[in-house]
């Protein structure tokens, strides 16, 4: 229910708008939100395309403007880490010549993909100056694993804890003589989904700058930024030994806000425009992480050697803050069909630093297992957009 109204307010915000920077100058002055200003809007939407007189160049539009663009851009999965402590099985004298890693599994598999997600910009320039919003929505990116094979009859993955209360510890016979050893947790199937997806909202003062001799025009822009950057972790699994039936999920949400400058380069002639960009933010960086899950969830108790492992239920909830950089750079080609619109595609590469992901978190500490404080890596998220503008 939230998902969905959020959405629908984002809707709503985009067409309010429009609503407003599309009204005729019905008044001399108009007030927006940081004093009057008086927005001039040719609606002749369907006009032939003006290329310009006695070879000055085409002119740059002025007045409301509005673009949409479809996004499908790739999201990084987390580098390369075991699932997980990693520790080895030296201390079983058994298992140790055929199990050289308890983990048979990586984050990474998941690998990152490609997701969609889309981008509104709506503003407007009066005499070189206007403001301008942008939101971002999406891209979202999920993925789904499984390991192991329920049909072969064998308990093939292997997931190290740590086990601080020798809850795997047991003892065997070896030459009849009981040997203390810890055993392994395995699982006959371990599943492993991911889902990555990144949104946000900026609000910008823009400065157009006097076109240069060949005819390129600089555009200033300085502002705020917030951006939210979810990723979410989520472990299940059958059968396994001792600890039977298991899940965990954790969630790492990243609420960036700060200060934003940044600046584009204009290049117009005939019908195509050639724009190059980029924006800087000095964020402030929320991370609210969430973890809840089961050890044992089916509530039958699993023995190792002379020890049991009961159902153990577990939520947990942590908070953290950073000083995060986001870099954002574009270039985009439009071809204009009439004087109003036009349909363009391009490239958009965004980066942020300090960003806690969620499968880097995860305290592998039995029975309840939690949360690893100050754990956070660089994020970048590249792809392509295409859409259609109105008056730029």
């Amino acid at each position: 229910m939230g998902m969905i109204a959020i959405r629908e307010t984002k809707w709503w915000l985009v067409i309010a708008a429009v609503i407003a920077l599309s009204a005729s100058r019905a008044a001399a002055q108009q007030y927006q939100p940081f004093g009057p200003v008086d927005i001039r809007t040719d609606m002749q939407l369907f006009a032939p395309v003006d290329l310009g007189d006695f070879g000055g160049g085409t002119p740059m539009a002025e007045g409301a403007f509005f673009s949409f663009e479809k996004l499908n851009w790739f999201l990084p999965a987390t580098p390369t880490s075991t699932l997980g402590t990693g520790s080895l099985v030296t201390a079983h004298p058994i298992l140790a010549s055929t199990i050289t890693d308890t983990s048979g599994v990586e984050v990474s598999y998941p690998e990152g993909g490609f997701g969609w997600g889309s981008r509104y910009e709506v503003g407007y320039v009066v005499d070189n100056d206007g403001w301008m919003v942008t939101i971002l929505d999406g891209p979202e990116n999920t993925s789904e694993t499984t390991f192991g094979d329920p049909d072969d009859g064998f308990d093939d993955i292997f997931v190290s804890f740590n086990d601080p209360f020798n809850l795997q510890t047991g003892f065997i016979l070896i030459d009849d003589v009981p040997v203390a050893t810890s055993f392994p947790t395995t699982f006959d199937v371990l599943t492993i989904r991911t889902r990555t997806s990144v949104d946000g909202v900026e609000l910008m003062k823009t400065h157009r700058f006097l076109p240069f001799h060949r005819g390129g025009v600089f555009e200033l822009y300085y502002g705020a930024r917030y951006m939210k950057l979810t990723d979410v972790f989520d472990v299940a699994t059958d059968d396994g030994g001792n600890m039977d039936a298991s899940f965990w999920a954790t969630q790492a949400i990243n609420y960036i806000i700060g200060p934003q400058v940044g600046g584009q380069f204009v290049q117009k002639k005939g019908r195509w425009t050639l724009t190059m960009g980029g924006r800087a933010t000095a964020g402030y960086n929320i991370q609210q992480i969430d973890q809840k899950g089961a050890i044992n969830s089916s509530g039958l108790v699993r023995t190792a050697g002379n020890n049991s492992i009961g159902q153990n239920a577990f939520n947990h909830r942590a908070r953290g803050e950073e000083i995060s950089t986001l870099a954002e750079l574009r270039a985009t080609w439009s071809f204009q069909i009439t004087r109003s619109f036009a349909v363009n595609a391009g490239w958009t590469g965004v980066y942020a630093s300090n960003i806690a992901r969620a499968s880097n978190v995860v305290n592998y500490t039995l029975p309840t297992m939690g949360i690893l404080p100050g754990d956070t890596e660089h994020f970048f998220t590249n792809g392509v957009n295409f859409g259609l503008e109105f008056n730029r």
